[in-house]
């Protein structure tokens, strides 16, 4: 089942308005305050309010707003893929160094385990 338009605006909204109002400058950010509470439910007053604002079409409007969404959940996505990448190495490290410091405390252990083993030096 696809997501429609205005679920998708809504989930990236805060950049979806950035490019708005880049794209059409006739759009300010207060003509957005009604809309920040519930963009999806009034999906249809936005494009419209951009629409008279802009002149443009409905069609071109709700394409835009299209490719806006597109691009953050692009933005979105790579990010994730970012973090998780990183995380990944990040838990990579700290295994290589939880070996390393078993590895150290085993040969320190065997160290003072053979220390104990061996005939005391004579006291002078």
């Amino acid at each position: 089942m696809s997501v429609d338009l205005s679920q998708r605006v809504k989930a990236q909204w805060a950049k979806v308005k950035g490019r708005i109002e880049r794209e059409w400058d006739e759009m300010k950010d207060y003509d957005f305050s009604e809309f920040d509470d519930n963009v999806e439910a009034k999906w249809d007053k936005l494009v419209a309010t951009i629409k008279d604002k802009t002149g443009e079409a409905t069609e071109t409007v709700k394409r835009k707003m299209g490719e806006f969404a597109d691009k953050a959940e692009s933005v979105a996505e790579s990010a994730g893929d970012k973090v998780e990448d990183a995380a990944r190495t990040i838990g990579d490290k700290v295994e290589d160094a939880g070996e390393a410091v078993s590895d150290t405390a085993h040969e320190a252990a065997d160290r003072v385990e053979d220390a104990f083993d061996e005939e005391p030096a004579p006291l002078t």
